[in-house]
Order: structure tokens, then sequence, then C-alpha cells
């Protein structure tokens, strides 16, 4: 999210001390029209004024001493040139780089005109401070937001200038209640004001002092001193500086144009070997290649991993002394593989396997014990990569993401335990329940909130990792690596786990990989298996197409095909297969989850949906398939609604507007969406006449069919406004508080239905 202050919209907007002289010209001016003595005592107000430092407590003298009517045309005047100006470039780059929402401090609006022309969406959600009981809905949607917190230009009732006003703004509940979810649940970028200033800083101190980490935030400032930094640094905020030679800020949008053109680079060649923690054998010398074949597996295994554990501790030439290495033992490191569940054979490097529990791709998965008799999962890869250096780097990467994973106690990911190279495995704690793939195959999901679940669960277990100070990506998500722990035990109670973060290996169509058998392709983010200009697999939205094609796989119950995304039919697929589960208690619940599929499997990288878009939806979705009665989403009740309403069953779903049309062949329009300011939802009804009907008919019918129409409708609650009637053209506008419609569905959507009957001509 963006947080900006007047520095954004300057200089076409005076700031605060501009204003501030701006109005002092006011207050002189009329100084001059009075009489000695008020002009004297005027002045010493003036003088007052100008001596205090706290823009707050000076613009409170300021309008008590203007009067309202000047102090509120002064500042219009001063903010005039904001309706006709382009708005500065740094609003329209915040839009580009989908933010979810932006707190503005200003009353100008350019942020809102900016939204309008980068988003094409001529209605954004827009929210003044004064609104804060309905403040909370905002976090509850996908659609990006605009909350003018102090206000904005066109209604002074809205303005937040004083000290008194800005008090009475923060004593409010639910508007403190907002700012802090904003400042524990996002990132915010600080842009274009004092961080420390009270309408910023008081949330972030009061976090602080209650020791509630809220994330790192950003202040992009050209402000240098220590004292600003060490303020910003105690509540939380990273200080990103530039600097503003004649107050020239143009390195401020250089910084946008650095944000949007950056692609992550591919990841760093991984070169240190991995050695297994049990791997301890004194050594007084490596055997000689041809002596050392001929040993025992388990003692190979040892020998190696012993000697490769000394050549790390020493630490010259690893990197030239461990090639050599792995050519000349290389029909030992072979050796090395062989592994056994027979009893007597069945030790890997202390560990003892005691049957294989699987096999697939990657290699065969071995149920196991440790040292203290403890389950474990052993994953012992393919042989194949022990002369490939790209494969050997890239098995490094996962060791490394699961050992950080492990650290840092991700809930969720199944605790990684140990790992080797020599042969090539992992060892992790057993989990007790299918893989995803077994239990949708299986059929064990097959009801929608069983399927929602699993994905909101996987959605914020991903992106708890890509939230990570180290932003571990899993670059591999499909269904045999996500586990239901406890499913067959407690079935009321089992949990999501992950396995398998970037463990995976893809570099381009040309390259060779460890993944054998094409259906698991289909998986996999287009950047993933084809090298596309521009784009990286260090992207999370790698992982919001895994997510989006595991998905589908749940509600299909099928692999979906390499580049199934790219086909024509790719949306119809997806929506029949979603529609073949019919949801009794909300309705619109698979044509929604369609459309979450597909907007998390589009091509371009930059257009899919984010980890926190996909798991804010599965939670609404959850909540409509097990408590349909407590749906609060607004959006959702606008489509559901239409959704139950035959008139708008084939509806459009327009995703900016939150808005359910149908225009029909007759010349009738019907519209549903969402007045966010208000909690309603609003009804737009349009009839024109078509040209085939009889005119004298349509005359005679139009104006009793409208009424008839707003007669039922305000029978169910809707207030109507006086519809327009004009030449073979029926204009009606009706809306009803979501309340209302959260309790009343089923009648509401009946009765819409016989109104919009109404309007059939005879």
């Amino acid at each position: 999210m963006a947080w900006v202050g007047s520095g954004l919209s300057a200089p076409l907007i005076p700031t605060w001390a501009p204003l501030k002289r701006r109005l002092i010209q006011a207050l002189n001016d009329k100084s001059q029209s009075l009489v000695r003595n008020d002009r004297d005592a005027l002045q010493r107000h003036v003088a007052a004024i100008v001596g205090q430092g706290n823009p707050w407590i000076a613009f409170e003298m300021l309008q008590k001493h203007l009067g309202a009517a000047t102090f509120r045309e002064t500042i219009r005047e001063a903010v005039r040139p904001a309706e006709t100006a382009d708005p500065p470039a740094s609003y329209r780059y915040l839009w580009r780089l989908r933010i979810r929402g932006l707190i503005n401090l200003n009353i100008d609006r350019l942020a809102t005109k900016a939204c309008v022309q980068e988003t094409a969406n001529e209605t954004p959600r827009e929210f003044t401070g004064a609104q804060g009981t309905q403040l909370g809905f905002l976090l509850k949607e996908n659609r990006p937001f605009i909350l003018n917190l102090h206000g904005n230009a066109d209604d002074s009732s809205t303005w937040v200038f004083t000290k008194s006003q800005l008090e009475d703004l923060m004593a409010t509940p639910s508007y403190g209640e907002f700012i802090r979810s904003c400042l524990l649940s996002n990132t915010i970028l600080f842009l274009g004001l004092s961080a420390d200033d009270l309408a910023v800083g008081g949330h972030l101190e009061a976090l602080a002092k209650l020791n509630i980490q809220s994330g790192t935030h950003y202040w992009v400032t050209s402000r240098a001193d220590l004292a600003t930094d060490q303020w910003a640094e105690a509540v939380g905020i990273r200080v990103i500086r530039y600097e503003a030679p004649a107050n020239d800020h143009s390195a401020v949008d250089q910084m946008f144009e650095d944000l949007l053109t950056f692609v992550p680079p591919e990841d760093p060649p991984e070169t240190m070997p991995v050695v297994s923690s049990s791997a301890s054998l004194a050594l007084g010398g490596l055997p000689a290649p041809g002596e050392l074949e001929k040993r025992d597996a388990e003692v190979i295994r040892r020998t190696l991993n012993s000697f490769v554990q000394r050549m790390l501790e020493r630490g010259n030439n690893t990197d030239r002394e461990y090639t050599q290495f792995r050519r000349d033992y290389d029909e030992a490191i072979h050796r090395a593989w062989y592994v056994s569940t027979e009893p007597g054979r069945n030790k890997l490097l202390g560990y003892k396997l005691e049957s294989q529990a699987a096999q697939g791709a990657f290699g065969t998965v071995y149920q196991a014990v440790g040292s203290s008799g403890e389950p474990l999962a052993i994953k012992v890869l393919l042989v194949d990569i022990r002369n490939n250096t790209e494969l050997l780097q890239s098995f490094r990467r996962g060791v490394r993401s699961m050992h950080i994973l492990s650290k840092r106690k991700v809930d969720g990911v199944v605790e990684y335990r140990d790992s080797s190279e020599i042969p090539a495995f992992v060892v992790m704690d057993w989990v007790e329940g299918p893989s995803l793939q077994e239990a949708v195959k299986s059929k064990l999901l097959q009801d929608w909130d069983m399927v929602l679940r699993v994905g909101k669960y996987l959605a914020r277990i991903i992106r708890a990792a890509h939230e990570l100070p180290e932003r571990v990506l899993h670059r591999d998500l499909r269904p045999s690596n996500v586990m239901l722990k406890d499913f067959y035990t407690d079935p009321h109670d089992w949990r999501v786990v992950v396995l398998d973060f970037d463990l995976s290996w893809h570099r381009g169509s040309t390259e060779k990989s460890v993944v054998f058998g094409s259906t698991l392709y289909g998986y996999l983010a287009p950047e993933q298996i084809q090298r596309l200009h521009g784009v990286s697999t260090r992207h999370s939205a790698v992982d919001s197409f895994g997510l989006g094609m595991t998905l589908f796989f749940m509600v299909s119950g099928r692999d979906p095909i390499p580049d199934e995304h790219r086909h024509a039919q790719w949306t119809d697929i997806v929506r029949r297969a979603c529609r073949a589960h019919p949801s009794d208690g909300w309705s619109s619940l698979p044509e929604r989850t369609a459309r979450l599929i597909l907007n998390a499997t589009q091509e371009a990288q930059a257009k899919r949906w984010d980890l926190a878009q996909i798991e804010n939806e599965l939670t609404h979705l959850l909540e409509a398939a097990t408590t349909p009665k407590l749906v609060d989403n607004l959006d959702l009740l606008v489509e559901e609604l239409a959704t139950r309403a035959s008139i708008l069953a084939d509806h459009t779903w327009n995703e900016d507007a939150g808005a359910a049309s149908r225009e029909l062949p007759t010349g009738l329009r019907v519209s549903l969406r969402g007045e966010a300011r208000s909690r309603a939802v609003a009804l737009e009804v349009d009839w024109g006449a078509t040209g085939v009907q009889e005119h004298k008919k349509v005359h005679k019918w139009i104006a009793p069919a409208g009424e008839n129409c707003a007669a039922i409708l305000r029978s169910v609650g809707w207030t109507v406004s006086p519809y327009e009637i004009d030449t073979g053209v029926l204009r009606l506008r009706a809306s009803i508080d979501a309340e209302i419609v959260r309790r009343r569905l089923a009648e509401l959507s009946s009765q819409l239905d016989r109104a919009m009957e109404r309007l059939r001509l005879p």
C-alpha cells in the first residue's frame, strides 16, 4: 500500500508551509480592512501563528481567526489547479505497481484522477477518514481503494487540517483499527510526507510501545538527519534516501521506473556441497577409487561424505577440489546410490529404511526411522543428478531453502532434518496422511468447503514463505508436494503441509529436467519451461501459477496439460470443471472459483494475482461455502444476488467495478453493483426500444410497466429513485442496504425476477 502526503502533489498544490503562508496572507489582508484596535489585535495573532511550529495548532488558530468561510475558500483556491491539471507522474507510477490501496493525506484527489487514467476504472472505491465505520470492509476485498484520510476539496466537512479535527479522527475506534490493520497486514510505502507527522507516526509509535511488530515499511525521503533515521528505525520504517538538488525530486520517478522494469536475477550458483549431519567416520585417508568401489554401499557413503566434510572444513579451493574428486570417484559415487529395505542392508548414512512409500518423477520416498526411533521420510533423488552441475546446484538451492523454512519455523511446512548429495537425499518428518494427489484421485476431496480449505491454507503457507526476510519461493507447486496431515486419523482436524520448496530443476525448454512425465509440466509457469525476455523465475507469480493449476486439479480431477492455459478453450474448460460441482449454499461459488483460477494462471506474469489476492479470495469463498449466512463481502453479495436471479444468471462480471450486468436482445439491460461508501447494492435498469416494437404500443406500455416494476422493488426493501421515461426509453435506479441482501437473498432474487418481468413488452 502507499501512504502519500502533500509532497507528491507539489508543485501543483502547496505543501504545509506554503499553504500556511497563504492563509496568513489572507489573515493579514482581513486585518487591513478592520478598525485600528481590531487590526492590531489580529496582527498579534498573526505573529503567534507565524511562530507556531506545529502546523496542526497553527491551522487551528488560522481557522479561528480567519473565520470558517475565508479559511475554506482560501484552501479551495489553493487546490483548484488540481481540477484541470494532469496528476504528477508519481501517482500514476503507484497504480502501475498494482498497489493494494492508497492512503491519501491530500484533499486534491489527484490520486483518484491517476487511478482512473491508469486502471481504466471510472469508479474507483474512494472514502474519507470520516467514514471510519465502513473502512474495515476495504481490506476484505481484492479491488484497490483510495482513502482520502483528510477529506476531499469538494466537501469541507470532511477536512482534517486542525489539531482538534485530527484528534477527533484518531479517537474514532474504527479508524484506528483500520490503520492498525493496514500496518500489520501490508507493506506500506510512505511518500511525499514526514513520517514523524502525528497523522502517521502516532500509529507506528503506538504499535511500537505495545511491542507489536508491524513488519517493515519504507519511507522515501530526501531528509538525511540522524534524528529522523533513529526515529524511523525505532518504529519499524526503513528509510530510502535520495538527493533532491534545487528541490528536484525526479529521483523518485526514476525509482519507480527501476521498480517497474526490474527483473529478479536468476539464482547464483550454489557451489558448496551438501553433507549429511550424520556423516562421521574417522579416516586415516581416502582409499583409492578402485579399492573403495569394492566395499559395502553404506561404507562407501560414509567414507565419501566424511572426506567431503573434511574438505569443507579446510575450505581451500573447495570447488576445484570437489570437481576433481567427483570425477575420480564417479563409480564409487554411483555405488553410493544403492539403497535397500532388506534387513542388514537398509542403512542410509545411519538412517534405517523400513519400506518404500512412494516412487515418483524425482525419485523414491522411503519410510525410515532415526537414531531415536522417530518416524521419518527420506526422499532419495534420481542418480542422474550426480554428474549434472546444473542439477546439483539446484538441489543445493532447495536444501538451503528448506533449512531457512525449518529455522524460521514456518507453519505448514514439513520439518526438514538432514540432507546429503552423495547420494542426493533429504530427510524430513514423516507425515501421516495422503498427498493431495492421492486424496483427489480417491475422491476424498469433493465438497467445496474441503477444496477451498486446502486452497486457503496452501496459499497462506506459500505466502508466509514469500514474506520471510530470505524470501523463499516454492517454484514446484503441484498436488504430490502437498500433504493432508492426519486426514485419515482425524477427519475434522487435518492440516495442510507442503514439501519440497525450491527442489525443482527447470531452465528453459531445451534443458533436460529431472522431472519425467509431461503431465507435471502443466503446473509450471510458462517462464519456467521457456526462456522469456524480461521475465524471471525468481518471481512470486511463479507460485501463483502453480497454486492456480493445483486448484484446477482439485476441481477437475486431472492434471493440467502443458501449455493448456494458452488454449483458446481454457476459460471454458475451467468454468465447466467448476460448474460440475454446484454449490447449494452459495450459487456463485463455482463461477468465482473459476475466475480465481483464470486470474492465477494468466500467461503474463505481471497480470497474475499475487498470493495475497488469492488467499483473500479463497478466505471469502470458504466463508461462503461453510457459513453463507455470515458473508459480508460486498462483491460476493452482489454476485450471489445476480446469480440467483434468472434475469442475471448469465451475467458478465466487471472485476474493477464489482458489477454484474446483462443485456437482453429485447433492449433490456440490468446491472447490479456494490456501493462501498454506503454499504449498499445498486440496481440499474435501462430499457430502450429496439426499433422492432410498435411505437404506439411502447408509448402506452412503458409508464405503467415502470411503475409496476418500481412497486415490486419497493415492497421488498429497495429504495427506488424517480425513474425517467423518455421517447422509447426507461431508466430506473434503486438501492438496498447490503445487510438486507445478506439476510434475504432468496426473496430478493425472486422478486427481482418478478420486477423485471414487468418490463417485458406484451
